[in-house]
């Protein structure tokens, strides 16, 4: 199952990912064929690239269902896949394009390992008790979840949702899509990745390395960034170009 895609003019400049485990995996264009459905096509890639990851079969890899309002749109380029989030329950697929630093579009769909088919076919009960992740509190749409925030409480759940969040971990520098109400169960189409320089903002840039010689200088952001982009600032006495990778809320290490 997936997280809604989110497609940001400003996230479209991003060209370096750090602080997340990024794993590139190509396919061909012509794979994108008019034999069968675009969601198809992706998951199907999606099981190969996994199965590759996890040293697996393709039909040992389970991939969530797209939610019924996204919809997936032929990728001429190769496919970028890797798991943003510290579980590896969660595959991110990104059209980049003819430019690796401008994505046309990505989603996020929930994967897991199945049982191997020679495993003995039983009946399996509709429900399973996991760990999951809750809300203490109510949280209004757009705030940056804080762990104080959730609990991680093991209950019983359905089977087929295979969007669950189970750690606070899986939920770091990131923000919820909607209000969240206290006791609710968090899935991974309810949270986003959070912007942590924005543009016009001034943000801290530091130069060097703490161990020999290091310089910091406010600059004034010109794009959006999430942790790990690449993204452009103006040295607001000198007005100087400069480009540092995103490390925090409104700090940044040059290049």
């Amino acid at each position: 199952m997936q997280m809604l895609c989110r497609i940001d003019k400003h996230f479209f400049r991003s060209s370096l990912l750090a602080g997340f485990a990024a794993l590139l995996w190509m396919s061909s264009p012509s794979s994108w064929s008019a034999g069968a459905s675009t969601s198809e096509q992706l998951y199907s890639q999606i099981r190969q690239w996994e199965a590759q990851e996890r040293h697996m079969r393709p039909e040992q890899i389970e991939v969530g269902e797209l939610d019924y309002r996204v919809q997936v749109l032929p990728c001429a380029y190769p496919l970028s896949m890797d798991h943003p989030f510290a579980s590896q329950e969660t595959v991110r697929v990104r059209c980049l394009g003819a430019h690796a630093s401008s994505p046309q579009w990505q989603l996020y769909l929930q994967v897991s390992a199945a049982k191997p088919p020679s495993a003995p076919a039983n009946i399996e009960p509709t429900t399973v008790t996991r760990q999951v992740l809750v809300a203490k509190q109510l949280i209004p749409h757009g705030v940056k979840l804080d762990a104080s925030m959730l609990q991680e409480v093991t209950q019983t759940v359905s089977r087929q949702d295979n969007q669950l969040l189970k750690s606070a971990k899986d939920v770091e520098l990131a923000e919820v899509v909607r209000d969240i109400s206290p006791g609710s169960v968090l899935h991974s189409y309810d949270v986003r990745r959070s912007v942590l320089v924005k543009q016009g903002q001034s943000a801290m840039l530091s130069i060097g390395s703490s161990n020999t010689f290091q310089v910091t200088v406010q600059a004034e952001a010109q794009q959006d960034g999430f942790m790990g982009d690449q993204i452009r600032l103006k040295n607001a006495e000198s007005g100087r170009i400069l480009y540092g990778v995103v490390t925090g809320p409104n700090a940044l290490r040059g290049l």
